[in-house]
C-alpha cells in the first residue's frame, strides 16, 4: 500500500512551469504542475481535502509531494509529520538563498488504495526578518541549483527522535540547537522576540561561556565573517546592539521609542549574519569540524587562531 503526501507552498512564484518534478529531499518532489499528482487523488478524496485548500493544489500552484510506501493508517501519521518536517527542511534551504516568507501549511496524507484520507500541520510560520510578507520569485532551474547545494545538507527530525522535554541536552549539538532558535526566529512577526532568537543562534554557535557572552558573540562573527579592521568593526557593533535589545526582551523590560525604530534594521543584520555563519558552517570543513565536536576546546581553538591572525588550527 503507498500514499501520496502533498502541501501547498504559499509565498513562493516559479516563473514557468515545471516540466519534470524537482526533487528537494528523499523521495520528495516541488511542481506547479498537479498532472504530476493528481492521479493518486480521486474525486472522493478532493472533497475530503476541502475545495479551499484542494482549489489551490489543483491550480497549478507550487506544490510539495512525495509518493511513499506505508504499512497502514498508523504507519501514515508518522510519514505526514516526516514529510512535513522535510518540507520545513526545503524551506530552510530557500531561506539561505535569501530571506523570505514562504511556508507550508496543510499536509494531506492520501491512501491510493483504502481511501483514506487525513491532514496534519507544524508549528511554524515563517515571516521575513523584519517581520512582513515577501513573495519570492524563482525558476525551475535555480530550485535545482539550490538543492544541489544546500538542500541536500538539511533534513526533518524524523518522528520518534525528538529529544525528550526540550532541544537543550546534551543529546542535540551544536547546530540543531542553533538551527531550532533561528526558526523561532522567522516564525515571529514580533522584531523583539526576533531578535533575541537570532541571538541565541549566535550563542549556539559561536560561544563556548557565559562569561562577557556578548562581547564573545561579537568578536568572534566580526573576526570569523570580515578580514577588514572597518567591517570587522561594523559587525562587532551591530551584534552589541543586538544583544542590548535581547537582554532587554529577556528581562522584560522597555524598548524605547527611539530604538523602537531602529529594530527593523536590527533584525536585518541579524538574519545576514545568521545566514553568512550557517553558510559558512555548510562550506567551512574546519569551522564545522569546530562546531560539531562534542568539547569547548576545539571552537575555542578555532577562533583564537582567527582573532589572531592564524589560517589553520596546524599553525
Amino acid at each position: 500500500m503507498s500514499y501520496l503526501y502533498v502541501t501547498a507552498v504559499l509565498g513562493m512564484t516559479i516563473t514557468e512551469k515545471i516540466k519534470t518534478p524537482i526533487k528537494i529531499g528523499n523521495d520528495i518532489y516541488l511542481t506547479n504542475d498537479s498532472s504530476h499528482f493528481a492521479k493518486h487523488i480521486s474525486p472522493e478524496q478532493y472533497l475530503s481535502i476541502g475545495t479551499l485548500e484542494g482549489g489551490y493544489l489543483f491550480n497549478d500552484n507550487p506544490v510539495i509531494y512525495a509518493k511513499m510506501p506505508t504499512k497502514n493508517i498508523d504507519e501514515s501519521h508518522a510519514h505526514i509529520v516526516n514529510f512535513m518536517r522535510d518540507c520545513l527542511a526545503f524551506l530552510h534551504s530557500l531561506w539561505i538563498l535569501e530571506d523570505n516568507s514562504v511556508n507550508v501549511e496543510l499536509g494531506f496524507a492520501v491512501s491510493g488504495k483504502t481511501g483514506h484520507v487525513h491532514s496534519n500541520s507544524l508549528a511554524y510560520h515563517y515571516w521575513t526578518c523584519e517581520g512582513k510578507k515577501k513573495e519570492l520569485s524563482i525558476s525551475p532551474s535555480h530550485l535545482m541549483q539550490l538543492y544541489d547545494e544546500f538542500g541536500s545538507k538539511f533534513g526533518g527530525m524524523a518522528v520518534g527522535s525528538e529529544p525528550n522535554y526540550t532541544m537543550q541536552s546534551r543529546e542535540t549539538d551544536r547546530i540543531n540547537i542553533g538551527v531550532n532558535f533561528l526558526q523561532q526566529a522567522r516564525s515571529t512577526p514580533d522584531l523583539g522576540f526576533k531578535i533575541a532568537s537570532y541571538c541565541s543562534f549566535f550563542e549556539s554557535v559561536l560561544s563556548t561561556t557565559n562569561v562577557e557572552l556578548s562581547h564573545q558573540m561579537a568578536e568572534r562573527a566580526a573576526f570569523y565573517l570580515r578580514v577588514k579592521p572597518a567591517e570587522r568593526l561594523e559587525i562587532y557593533k551591530d551584534l552589541k546592539q543586538a544583544y542590548s535589545v535581547r537582554s532587554k526582551v529577556v528581562h522584560g523590560d522597555f524598548i524605547s521609542k527611539k530604538d523602537m525604530s531602529k529594530l527593523g534594521e536590527i533584525a536585518k543584520k541579524c538574519d545576514s549574519t545568521a545566514r553568512e555563519l550557517l553558510v559558512a558552517y555548510l562550506q567551512d570543513e574546519e569551522f564545522s569540524s569546530a562546531i560539531n565536536d562534542s568539547s569547548n576546546e576545539l571552537l575555542d581553538k578555532f577562533f583564537l587562531y582567527k582573532i589572531f591572525g592564524l589560517n589553520t588550527l596546524d599553525a
